[in-house]
């Protein structure tokens, strides 16, 4: 419901359009102008139907159903745009509209105003606005301009939207009864410039399995560093030596091709060798976090069916055995596994699984993803050729396991021979050492969530060349501190059912809006943004991230019914796509700008929440009948709050 003035007055602020550059702070504002000509058959004519064009791309644009413009004369517009109406039917709702406007509240009458001329409309408009976009429509519907708040929106974003307004015009006026959801906003032009923009470069994608890659570097050179915790170092040949003695202890208790193999490890150089050893016996290997319940450890371990859970002896007591599970504390059983008689190693193809991530779940189960060998090495080569990752690099394992960038951080190292310099939570929990750990060892690489570099002094990690942000937006305050201090500063983007990223964006191109982009398509890759019906949707306009090409997981373990949601025909395409949730745009440079969750998600520190999920857990317990769950900042640091209803009234 509109809020109540006095006199019959309502407020005209509730049209949430963003530019892609920054909010006006004073006004008036400075103005540029864009103009557009509307072509349509014979006999057809009259600014109602421009309006009503403009009255579309609007809906669209923002999502709501009710869209409210200010008149250049007075007063606003309200017109309703619910139920997907054709159109024929828009058209009369805005014309009914136009005719008895509402009077306005003293202020701004929103964010677009609308003045139709009596005659044609010029070219050039005034060198000031009072709102951010000011239409004015020819009388006879021959034409349009819009003149714009330069400092919040660009001119190649307005040029978008008038193209969008003159292709639904035209759209509408072919066909009057055609839903609006069904009217395209994007020309045959604009089209290609889309698929363009979202096809990432054709690379050859290696054929070798994840763990032969790291092998051939401790068979190239064995005495080389390949990872260091604390005070202990691990050579590649004593990788090489640790890793096949797990893979054929695991071999011999009966772990298969394409098994999975659990691991309930922290940040460790056992975390190295295990999961290169699962790899090497043909299996997949899941993390666990060592903090989890219990329950949820048993909820994961039945959906996956691993038989077999590597950890260490502190943490062993507290994973759970179901019937049937073995758990293996390595550091207690070492002597065991090393004298355990010699196995033959299988060979691994390359579309063998290797990695399964679980993800968030709304209905409170989390969702397992399973990704092979081949959808793994696409993105962790892009991640070792983009970042130059080679012998000398040393990588900080920063993240959690069961956060995928765990899986780039390790792998994308070790298949280029560099040093993985472990972080524990001690480290990253206290900014002091944690530079000191940078400092000592020679940390060149990072990749994560922007919360663990945060902390740090830029200047005072001179040997921390390339940091790669992932998981969460990055503050541009923070991306800005580290270009400054010659840190060559990548933005990556993907969910864990694109195989850990797909996009990316070299962030000393620099950026003219408030988002710091997530870029452009990593190789082998395609990225759509789409409304809801897989529609491209023009640069510039808010719509949903579609992801396919290389790496695109097959779906969900175990989940057929949500694999079908998520996973579909891409129509653009012909291949599978997944669907992500995520609320993006093109900017005008062609690179992509994330804007939110489309759905109940949220992220907080790198980490995926499904909100439903908590609230279900929460809804279990006895005393509670409805939980609800929601992100408040506070001084910067985010936080989860929940507010629940007792039973009884309690």
């Amino acid at each position: 419901m509109p809020v109540g003035f006095a006199d019959g007055a309502v407020d005209a602020g509730g049209l949430d359009l963003v530019g892609d550059l920054r909010r006006v702070v004073v006004w008036p504002a400075r103005a540029g102008s864009v103009s557009g000509v509307v072509s349509w058959p014979a006999g057809v004519a009259g600014s109602g139907v421009v309006v009503a064009g403009l009255v579309g791309v609007l809906a669209r644009y923002t999502g709501q159903s009710e869209v409210v413009l200010g008149l250049a004369g007075g007063g606003v517009v309200r017109v309703d745009v619910a139920g997907d109406p054709g159109f024929g039917e828009l058209t009369g709702r805005v014309e009914v509209a136009l005719a008895a406007p509402s009077p306005a509240a003293d202020g701004p009458v929103g964010p677009v105003v609308v003045h139709v001329a009596d005659g044609p409309v010029g070219e050039v408009g005034p060198d000031v606005v009072d709102a951010g976009l000011v239409v004015w429509v020819a009388g006879d519907g021959s034409g349009l301009r819009v003149d714009f708040a330069v400092e919040e929106f660009s001119a190649g974003w307005v040029r978008g939207f008038v193209d969008a307004v003159v292709t639904l015009v035209s759209a509408g006026v072919a066909g009057a009864g055609v839903a609006l959801s069904g009217l395209t906003l994007v020309s045959v032009v604009e089209r290609e410039r889309l698929l363009g923009w979202g096809r990432g470069p054709v690379r050859v994608v290696p054929t070798t399995p994840i763990h032969d890659l790291v092998v051939g570097w401790a068979e190239r050179s064995p005495e080389a560093v390949a990872g260091v915790a604390g005070g202990v170092v691990l050579t590649y040949g004593e990788l090489e030596r640790r890793s096949g003695l797990v893979a054929g202890f695991l071999r011999s208790v009966g772990v298969g091709s394409g098994d999975v193999v659990s691991l309930a490890l922290d940040r460790s150089l056992w975390t190295l060798v295990a999961a290169l050893g699962v790899l090497r016996a043909g299996a997949a290997y899941t993390p666990m976090d060592v903090a989890w319940p219990a329950e949820r450890m048993r909820v994961l371990l039945a959906d996956h069916g691993a038989r077999v859970v590597l950890t260490v002896g502190e943490v062993a007591s507290r994973v759970p055995c179901p019937g049937g599970v073995r758990v293996v504390a390595l550091d207690d059983e070492w002597p065991q596994i090393e004298a355990s008689d010699p196995v033959d190693l299988p060979t691994v193809a390359v579309d063998g699984p290797a990695f399964v991530i679980y993800t968030s779940g709304s209905t409170g189960t989390p969702k397992g993803v399973v990704l092979t060998h081949e959808k793994l090495t696409n993105f962790l080569t892009w991640m070792a050729d983009e970042c130059a990752i080679d012998p000398d690099s040393r990588m900080l394992h920063s993240a959690a396991p069961v956060f995928d960038a765990a899986f780039g951080e390790v792998f994308a190292t070790l298949i280029s021979g560099g040093r993985v310099v472990v972080c524990s939570r001690d480290d990253l929990l206290d900014v002091r050492r944690l530079t000191g750990l940078i400092e000592r060892h020679g940390v060149t690489h990072t990749f994560g969530p922007a919360t663990n570099v945060a902390p740090l002094d830029p200047t005072a990690c001179p040997s921390l060349r390339c940091v790669v942000l992932g998981g969460e937006a990055a503050p541009p305050q923070l991306v800005q501190r580290w270009l400054a201090a010659g840190a060559r500063v990548l933005n990556a983007y993907g969910p864990a059912e694109a195989s850990v990223a797909c996009t990316w964006y070299d962030a000393s191109t620099g950026w003219g809006g408030p988002y710091v982009p997530i870029g452009w398509p990593m190789p082998n890759r395609q990225i759509h943004i789409v409304d809801t019906n897989l529609n491209l949707v023009p640069a510039g306009m808010p719509g949903e991230i579609l992801i396919t090409g290389h790496g695109i997981a097959d779906g969900y373990l175990n989940r057929p019914e949500l694999t079908t949601q998520r996973f579909v025909t891409d129509p653009h395409t012909g291949g599978t796509a997944y669907r992500t949730g995520d609320l993006a745009r093109w900017n005008t440079t062609g690179a992509l700008e994330i804007l939110g969750r489309i759905d109940h998600q949220i992220k907080i520190n790198g980490i995926r929440i499904e909100l439903g999920e908590i609230e279900t857990t929460l809804e279990q317990h006895p005393d509670v009948t409805t939980a609800i769950v929601t992100r408040r900042d506070d001084n910067n640091t985010p936080r989860l709050i929940a507010y629940v209803t007792g039973r009884d009234g309690r």
